[in-house]
């Protein structure tokens, strides 16, 4: 067990043991407990002379257990003691990785500190501690969210779309889920929107459009036919860089109306897809359903498909799970601020 702050301890069970028990001389008043299962220490007893404020957070210590979703309440609970000059102890088995991950976020949220500094602060003063992978990728998600679980942050959305994932593969089915808005239902002063190409409904707007990198081409999966051959990308360029043209005219800076790179053979890589989050209108087509195609909800046009195992891009690209939306079957509207209320958006075909 070590002092982080005043206050502030970080431990494993052990610790738990030793300072409920008479003989301790650390008056605890706060005890949080990251750990698989639920605790029982009504045989012990604290030295402390009003009742130990406690609570429970249950995670076990792998890569995949979303511990992020914890962060709020876990800080917020070490602040409360902070605040009142009370002592708490964070603990999980070992006080190694689960324990100090919160820890760790604590300092990112109510310190600001960056990701490197609350954890090289607390390596400090335990030089122990390592947090999983997993957990590493999710305080660095933390501290881009600037300590707050930003429901509209882009590789949030990933994350948790990447969990629901792990739960459809885990569960074989889900009977319920996440999913965003649909757009035809929201405020109508958006800026940048999609629509099905054929009868015009709006599909989603780009807050719901997941950024994925570029992958190498052929090169990425051989294994599998690509989506695109070659002849096709001298005239894709051609169409990409003149939507790129139009949208720069209208100054606006959209992202993910297009991706493109180079592949190191040279070769033009271009992505013909645009990869979602849930919205709504997909509810039929993918509850239950581990894959299959997606349609307009007003026209029923094939606008493209699921896969919960993930798909690939035609960069290349693995990307999972796979909400993957043809360009060459929507078309990009922009409505500039600008202009009035009764004009007409402008229409960009994607493809």
């Amino acid at each position: 067990m070590v002092e982080i702050l005043p206050g502030l301890l970080l431990g494993g069970m052990s610790d738990v043991q030793y300072l409920l028990r008479r003989k301790s001389t650390v008056k605890l008043t706060h005890l949080l407990s990251v750990v698989k299962e639920a605790l029982d220490w009504s045989d012990l007893h604290s030295p402390s002379p009003g009742p130990i404020s406690c609570k429970l957070i249950q995670a076990i210590d792998l890569p995949s257990t979303d511990l992020l979703i914890h962060f709020p309440e876990a800080t917020d609970f070490i602040q409360e003691t902070m605040d009142t000059g009370g002592t708490i102890l964070v603990h999980c088995e070992y006080g190694l990785s689960r324990s100090a991950t919160i820890v760790i976020a604590y300092f990112i949220k109510y310190h600001k500190m960056s990701f490197n500094e609350a954890i090289d602060f607390v390596k400090e003063k335990k030089p122990d501690i390592r947090p999983n992978a997993g957990f590493i990728s999710q305080l660095k998600l933390w501290y881009k969210m600037k300590g707050t679980l930003n429901e509209t942050d882009k590789s949030y959305k990933s994350y948790r779309l990447s969990h629901q994932a792990k739960a459809m593969k885990d569960n074989g089915y889900m009977k319920s889920m996440e999913m965003t808005p649909d757009p035809i239902n929201r405020d109508k002063g958006r800026s940048c929107y999609y629509t099905c190409r054929k009868c015009r409904r709006v599909l989603f707007d780009d807050e719901s459009v997941l950024q994925h990198e570029l992958g190498e081409g052929f090169d990425d999966y051989k294994y599998k036919e690509p989506v695109l051959k070659p002849a096709h990308y001298e005239r894709q360029e051609k169409e990409i860089a003149a939507t790129d043209e139009a949208v720069a005219r209208l100054g606006q800076e959209v992202s993910q109306i297009t991706l493109e790179g180079r592949s190191h053979d040279g070769h033009m890589i271009s992505c013909s897809s645009l990869f979602i989050e849930p919205v709504e209108w997909m509810g039929p087509l993918i509850i239950g359903r581990k894959d299959g195609k997606l349609s307009c909800p007003k026209c029923c046009s094939r606008i493209g498909s699921f896969d919960w195992s993930g798909g690939q891009c035609s960069c290349g690209r693995w990307v999972t799970p796979s909400f993957q939306i043809h360009k060459s079957k929507i078309d990009f509207k922009i409505k500039l601020t600008e202009t009035p209320p009764t004009a007409t958006p402008t229409t960009k075909s994607l493809h």
